[in-house]
């Protein structure tokens, strides 16, 4: 389904609502201002800039899982353990981490200068998950993924997200839970 950006909201896991931007519109998701200075034509203010408010994330939410907004385990932590040769995230530097923060920055850059360049394309990424809830009387969709895909859409003039899959929080916790039930089984029986 094509939604409109102005309907999306950030993915409201917990420490993302304590940093001010989960269940909130693009335009207030911090990631957001970054894309925005990078087209317009401040790349190394917007890529510094990213990359030092990564660093300060993982600092503040490195230990914390993933599934309450936490950076346990996620792309920031991968790049800097592939990148520093350590085994544990308790042995990173902070220069390790600022390392894979830059990663990870140089990666969403070049995905928006893909779809800046050669437009939106659903089937090089897949689709993004959204869920469908009414605030206010309103009807808006959480993303569960896609937000830096989300935030170069509306920073390069986009009205719509296009192809998303909407599902209801209900449906989604199930499918989730499902999920976790099969890698437990498939973990005892090999």
């Amino acid at each position: 389904m094509n939604v409109e950006l102005s309907k999306l909201l950030h993915d409201d896991k917990s420490l993302y609502v304590l940093e001010g931007y989960g269940g909130k519109q693009i335009d207030q998701w911090p990631f957001f201002y970054f894309i925005r200075q990078f087209f317009d034509g401040n790349e190394d203010k917007a890529k510094g800039l990213w990359v030092d408010w990564l660093t300060d994330q993982y600092l503040k939410y490195g230990s914390f899982e993933k599934n309450i907004g936490g950076m346990h385990g996620g792309s920031v932590q991968n790049y800097a353990l592939g990148s520093s040769g350590c085994n544990s995230p308790s042995s990173l530097t902070h220069a390790d981490i600022k390392r894979g923060a830059l990663a990870l920055v140089e990666r969403r850059i070049s995905m928006m200068r893909s779809i800046r360049d050669e437009g939106f394309n659903v089937k090089k990424n897949g689709r993004v998950i959204a869920l469908k809830v009414i605030r206010n009387n309103k009807v808006h969709y959480v993303l569960k993924g896609g937000h830096h895909r989300a935030a170069t859409l509306l920073a390069l003039e986009y009205t719509t997200f296009p192809n998303l899959l909407i599902l209801t929080p209900v449906t989604y916790e199930a499918l989730h839970f499902g999920r976790k039930v099969i890698n437990l089984l498939w973990r005892r029986i090999t």
